[in-house]
């Protein structure tokens, strides 16, 4: 009997003092509050249930559930929230890093961090001349002295401490997940290590035909991190039976071709209007392929919403260089795979056991580094927003990036970064959520 539709989404939320179910909420309410201005629902039909989280093994967490609607099949939704793994920040945690990347030079600064980058700078420099002021105003008299230093020196308090405020509390949760210092490396391993646990129960479940990741913020960064380490475990596992049935279905020969398919697509040198569209379509059938042998991969689409993967080659290993040299050695995934060497491809054949006789076939596979030959990568950022930004630059050109124009007020930065799913002023944009959300077909 063949599985009912439905498919799972995993909410990985951003950087700051985010509560448990908030980010979840709001992304579900927006996603519905969608359908309804499209017609697809009314404004009593009640369009989604939340109960305890069964495969999280968190209790601060609700699954939220989506019935069939249109082209969206029946979707639960999940949140994977990690805020708890990042308190305590302190000034050693944030020392290094802010070192890092403000004492540098602005050419090895981001292009889309440069104003933050000279923001940073200006405070600086003010700060500077705040303390030379106080220092030197000799000129006055000692009553008109002592009344300009405390009232510059409150004025300065005052925005120090907004300012440290905001490090702590936003940048700080960065600034230690970016850095792989002793003092955060066990912080680290325990959010990779739950978000991997929480994929894992969901594959193991039975119940769904897909998966859909999505992070914001420091989320897409965390979602990127556990789809190339799952990847890593899933990328050979087999139903023997199930490949078996395949192989004698559609020949081996046949089978074999369609999983060429995706690599065959990367490794044309095609530089054509639909040559994405076309890569997309590939991605699919060999997610479809992997289904066909039995693995177990259940991954079809990474959604990223104003991340700082745009970032990665500053924030990662703070040169581009050494980032591309990393990419090449097949430690960073990318959009398509990296080529392996010598045949220039990112397919390997092998022979795998398929039945218990112990008769083997030869099966192509992919290889620990290319995801992306069956997961879909959807990246979308504000034009206004600079911790996003595109990463076919970075990560490769199958890679669909969607920038978008924010249509309300304000519309500068750092507003933009935290109303994505806001359905006042940012229709296009659930717009786009959604349509990955939608049964995948055929682009």
């Amino acid at each position: 009997m063949q599985k009912k539709e439905r498919q799972a989404v995993v909410i990985i939320h951003g950087i700051g003092e985010q509560r448990p179910t908030v980010t979840l909420r709001e992304f579900v309410e927006s996603v519905a509050e969608h359908l309804k201005s499209e017609g697809k629902l009314s404004n009593s039909d009640v369009v989604f249930w939340d109960k305890p989280d069964p495969v999280s093994g968190n209790y601060e967490t609700r699954k939220m559930t989506m019935r069939h609607i249109g082209a969206q099949p029946t979707t639960d939704f999940y949140e994977f929230y990690w805020a708890h793994h990042m308190r305590n920040t302190s000034y050693k945690h944030m020392g290094d890093w802010i070192k890092n990347v403000v004492f540098r030079m602005p050419h090895r600064v981001s292009p889309r961090l440069r104003p933050v980058f000279f923001f940073l700078w200006g405070l600086t420099l003010a700060a500077l001349a705040v303390i030379a002021f106080m220092t030197f105003n000799s000129g006055l008299d000692t009553t008109k002295k002592w009344l300009t230093n405390i009232a510059t020196g409150t004025a300065a308090t005052l925005v120090i401490g907004i300012f440290t405020n905001a490090i702590y509390n936003y940048l700080g949760d960065a600034a230690r997940y970016f850095d792989p210092s002793p003092e955060n490396i066990d912080e680290r391993m325990h959010i990779r290590k739950e978000g991997i646990e929480l994929l894992r129960n969901l594959h193991n479940t039975g119940g769904y035909n897909r998966i859909i990741i999505v992070g914001h913020s420091l989320g897409g960064v965390i979602a990127y991190d556990l789809v190339k380490f799952l990847w890593s475990e899933y990328y050979k596992t087999l139903e023997p039976g199930k490949a078996a049935d395949a192989l004698s279905a559609l020949g081996e020969t046949e089978l074999n071709n369609r999983s060429m398919l995706p690599q065959r697509a990367a490794l044309q040198n095609n530089d054509s209007e639909n040559w994405l569209s076309n890569y997309r379509n590939a991605q699919l059938q060999g997610f479809n392929y992997l289904n066909a042998i039995g693995n177990k991969w259940l991954i079809s689409d990474l959604l990223t919403i104003g991340t700082p993967l745009a970032h990665a080659g500053h924030l990662f290993v703070y040169r581009n260089d050494l980032f591309q040299k990393l990419k090449n050695k097949r430690e960073y995934p990318t959009c398509p795979p990296t080529i392996e060497p010598p045949d220039d491809d990112f397919v390997l054949s092998n022979d795998i056991q398929l039945n218990e006789s112990g008769a083997t076939n030869k099966l192509n596979y992919y290889t620990h580094s290319s995801p992306f030959a069956a997961t879909r990568w959807t990246n979308i950022y504000y034009s206004s927003d600079f911790i996003g930004g595109p990463l076919k630059g970075l990560f490769g050109k199958g890679i669909k990036d969607i920038r978008r124009e924010w249509k309300g007020e304000p519309g500068i930065f750092p507003g933009t970064h935290t109303r994505y799913w806001e359905m006042n002023n940012t229709h296009s944009v659930i717009n786009d959520i959604c349509q990955v959300l939608k049964r995948p077909k055929q682009e």
